[in-house]
């Protein structure tokens, strides 16, 4: 399975399984489709990109970040 299969999956799966969550009641199934999404943005889209990369690259992203880099 390639990476971006594997990402799909994960989002296709995390996603309803955390929308599900209020309706049924369940407050711990809603934690589950979180971290189903989160593996999803960890994995690196490309066979070649280390997850050091992927990991510095999502946080380059992250705007809280962008904030505390900020020096104004």
């Amino acid at each position: 399975m390639s990476n971006l299969q594997l990402k799909l999956l994960l989002i296709f799966i995390g996603a309803p399984v955390a929308l599900a969550a209020r309706p049924l009641g369940r407050p711990w199934l809603f934690l589950i489709g979180l971290t189903l999404l989160v593996l999803a943005l960890a994995i690196p889209p490309h066979p070649d990109q280390s997850p050091k990369e992927r990991a510095r690259n999502l946080a380059r992203h992250l705007p809280f970040l962008g904030w505390l880099r900020r020096k104004d």
